[in-house]
């Protein structure tokens, strides 16, 4: 990927009263340049050969400023020169990208062109614990197993925590599609390309395009690119929920978010931590998903963060420090999935923070004896189909088993029927009267 700008030098007239720097050394990604006060964050441009390349600082060793650039770094060389070009970087918006697909410089990559008439800061605190308003309200997924088992309110924050090919770019297009949001930002990090294309004409429909921007950052992108992505589509949201409207949030990957940081941070020269993580990342992750939440003057960000689980391990660091912030977790299994059975949850490992708040008594009853039925039938059921567990010594065992297809059909789902509230509740209500 190339991002570079040819601009005009008129445009650029203010500069010849700042302090220009010169780059002094270039190692990998990492930018070293001298002569110029640049803060933390600040956007700069390098005046290499024939083009202006864009790069941000990341940090400072020994009176040099630290620059990771936002593209390829053809025609810079020693005494190239560096300006400030912002110290406060923001996006170019406008209400009409919805539908389109656009990097996190605000460039459009699908969809028809549209001049921005706004920018948004993109470096927005999360809110105060005053500003946060009660999350009180279910949040329809349209997704059965979650809104039967798991309910979600406006402004909580879920983990889907996956490994690959379990089913988890489906279960996203899903809820895009069939919840009750009135605007949907993705942001799709560090994902191939192919991969963004196929989310937006394959995964979804007309209508969910509609009310939909995508934020992407793919493989190939830079990593200071790739970390800004997740951010950019924080920013998006934020305006949205700030207008009053109840914004669905999805970001896939908060570890490809964490790996990109990673990436940036060592090479600016932090010393590595828990699996080659440093500290930085663990500090900046907390901060992305506070920013997800309810407003009490009026709008929500209900948000769902993937976690990449490599080799299904739960304890990857990063899995282990967004679990410890978010509202709950839907868990994706691959033994599940290989059973055929989507969406593939994890019922008795998955679990909603709230689900008691937003259940009535028995509600809640039926979610826990559901989740214990799965339970039984998860730890047993090897046994039992070997014969190793005769029928009749243990009664709850017979019951679980005896009710396995109804269980797994309430958890299975076509990829293109949602599943409304009141069926849902139905349904649910239906698997219990058969259990008791």
């Amino acid at each position: 990927m190339n991002i570079t700008h040819k601009i005009k030098s008129k445009s650029f007239d203010r500069l010849s009263f700042q302090r220009i720097g010169r780059v002094r050394n270039v190692l990998g990604n990492t930018i070293e340049a001298d002569g110029f006060d640049a803060p933390l964050n600040a956007r700069c441009l390098l005046h290499a050969e024939n083009n202006y390349i864009y790069a941000d600082v990341v940090g400072f060793t020994e009176g040099k400023t630290l620059l990771q650039p936002l593209g390829a770094v053809s025609g810079v060389k020693p005494n190239t020169k560096v300006t400030i070009f912002s110290e406060n970087p923001s996006l170019p918006y406008s209400e009409d990208y919805l539908g389109c697909v656009i990097d996190p410089l605000g460039k459009i990559l699908i969809g028809e062109e549209h001049s921005s008439t706004m920018t948004l800061k993109t470096n927005n605190s999360p809110l105060s614990i005053s500003q946060r308003g009660s999350i009180d309200e279910t949040f329809n997924t349209g997704v059965r197993a979650i809104d039967g088992l798991y309910p979600i309110g406006f402004g909580q924050r879920i983990g889907l925590f996956a490994g690959t090919g379990v089913g988890k770019s489906m279960l996203l297009g899903m809820v895009t599609k069939f919840s009750d949001a009135d605007i949907v930002v993705v942001g799709l990090i560090g994902e191939r390309g192919r991969e963004v294309y196929e989310f937006v004409h394959d995964t979804l429909d007309e209508e969910a395009r509609k009310k939909t921007i995508i934020v992407a950052a793919p493989a190939d992108y830079p990593a200071i690119l790739r970390m800004q992505g997740a951010d950019v589509a924080t920013s998006i949201a934020e305006h949205y929920r700030d207008k009053g409207l109840n914004v669905l949030l999805l970001v896939d990957s908060v570890t490809r978010y964490a790996q990109a940081q990673r990436e940036v941070a060592l090479s600016a020269g932090e010393a590595p931590a828990a699996k080659g993580y440093p500290a930085s990342v663990f500090a900046k992750l907390p901060f992305l998903i506070e920013r997800a939440g309810k407003s009490n003057l009026g709008g929500s960000i209900t948000a769902v963060y993937t976690v990449l689980t490599e080799g299904d391990d739960m304890n990857d660091p990063v899995a282990d420090a967004a679990r410890g912030v978010l509202d709950g977790h839907i868990i994706l299994s691959r033994k599940i999935a290989n059973k055929g059975i989507y969406p593939a949850i994890d019922v008795p490992s998955s679990l909603s923070r709230l689900a008691q708040e937003l259940s009535d008594h028995d509600t809640y009853k039926s979610i826990l004896k559901v989740k214990e039925m799965f339970s039984i039938i998860d730890e047993n059921e090897e046994l039992y189909s070997l014969g190793l567990i005769e029928t009749g010594s243990n009664p709850a065992i017979d019951k679980a088993m005896r009710h396995k297809e109804e269980l797994i059909a309430f958890v299975a789902q076509d990829f293109s029927e949602p599943s409304l509230p009141k069926e849902t509740k139905d349904h649910l209500t239906g698997v219990i009267t058969k259990i008791k």
